[in-house]
């Protein structure tokens, strides 16, 4: 029974160690928890880049809005399509550090990202400054 246990703790820890960020992703609504986007994650070598692919929009909002709000280049581009996320590994291997797009408030974050042991849900962590003024999201992967 004891040999069993650890052989499953040791292949749940090797599938936690194996998933990585790329794939894709639904984004929730901070207020009320609804579906907002799905963002996929692709991976070039050690960096990985993250673009909004389909918006759930709610009545009232444009079918295809722009991020007017967006500095630099992103100002004006549509928000469907739009890189928002780049990431590379942590120096620590536990994680990623990278930056986030919120095309909503048009606001760039630095951002720490973590997995959780299934690899299915991915916490984000944005910031200004230091992480500890920040706040985290959780998006979940799309099976």
């Amino acid at each position: 029974m004891r040999s069993a246990l650890i052989l499953m703790s040791t292949s749940f820890a090797s599938i936690a160690l194996a998933a990585d960020v790329d794939g894709r992703w639904t984004t929730f609504d901070p207020d009320s928890g609804a579906k907002r986007s799905i963002v996929e994650i692709t991976k070039d070598g050690n960096q990985f880049a993250g673009r909004i692919v389909e918006l759930f929009t709610v009545p009232g909002e444009p079918s295809d809005p722009a991020c007017d709000l967006c500095p630099g280049a992103q100002r004006g581009r549509k928000i469907r399509g739009l890189e928002i996320l780049n990431l590379s590994r942590a120096d620590n291997e536990a994680g990623y550090t990278g930056r986030i797009l919120d095309p909503e408030e048009g606001r760039l974050y630095k951002c720490n990202v973590t997995l959780d042991a299934t690899g299915n849900r991915m916490t984000i962590r944005g910031y200004v400054g230091i992480p500890l003024l920040g706040r985290n999201v959780t998006w979940e992967r799309v099976k």
